[in-house]
């Protein structure tokens, strides 16, 4: 309970400070939905399957429009769903939504080419994948205001999994302290 006070506070702070200097935090949230749900082995593209009456693509777009932190939004997508996704954003009122662009052939690729259309505002950018769609818009702006502090940011959460090191034999060569473990999530924020 301690610590859950001392979190609302320390968030409080940052919230402060975020305010007090909005003009040199401008954030642009780019979302990464250009993959192809291959490993789904699925005809349909999870951003577009339903959770509870909603496409998941829809539901992380909604996370990043009630954002206070975040000013806009980029969204990389495959040319063959820009219609869909841009009548999607429609439908739930994305008007953070600035620009949508092309994929490339790698993740990486695909958030080099969003970055090529930041806006001249931008200072900070926020990167997100677009089926992390149980994000809520207080974890983004937590990562989004400790990133103003420290120049970058991540989303993440402890491992519940035993990890194993090994080696290109696949021979377990180490087993790291599962404490010091962290599976890394999105967004991932930093200043440009």
């Amino acid at each position: 309970m301690q610590k859950a006070r001392q979190t609302t506070k320390d968030l409080a702070e940052l919230v402060r400070t975020a305010n007090s200097h909005k003009g040199k935090h401008f954030t642009t949230a780019i979302i990464a939905a250009a993959g192809s749900s291959c490993r789904m082995r699925s005809t349909v593209s999870k951003l577009l399957l339903d959770i509870d009456g909603i496409p998941a693509l829809a539901r992380t777009l909604l996370a990043y429009q009630a954002a206070s932190t975040v000013d806009e939004i980029v969204l990389v997508a495959r040319r063959e769903d820009f219609d869909e996704f841009l009548a999607l954003a429609q439908k739930f009122h994305i008007t953070k939504l600035k620009r949508i662009t092309q994929g490339g052939a790698t993740r990486q690729d695909s958030v080099r080419n969003a970055l090529g259309v930041l806006s001249d505002r931008t200072k900070y950018v926020a990167i997100a994948d677009g089926a992390r769609c149980l994000i809520t818009p207080q974890q983004i702006d937590s990562v989004n205001l400790l990133a103003y502090r420290t120049q970058a940011a991540s989303a993440g959460v402890p491992s519940i999994d035993t990890v194993k090191i090994v080696d290109r034999k696949a021979r377990t060569v180490s087993s790291p302290d599962r404490s010091t473990v962290w599976l890394a999530q999105t967004p991932q924020t930093f200043s440009l």
